[in-house]
């Protein structure tokens, strides 16, 4: 396997965002995240940012 240092890691956890099950790492995997990139905290049930 060859290294890819232009790949995306939103999550800075060394795993490439293609292959990352939570991108944003919110602890929400991203098939059950209804916002897979973004991490932003308080986060509802969904993983989407709560807006006051």
């Amino acid at each position: 396997m060859d290294p890819n240092p232009d790949q995306a890691d939103l999550d800075g956890d060394s795993i490439g965002d293609v292959r990352d099950d939570d991108r944003d790492g919110d602890g929400l995997k991203n098939k059950c995240d209804k916002c897979p990139d973004d991490s932003a905290e308080p986060l509802d049930r969904k993983g989407c940012p709560v807006i006051p």
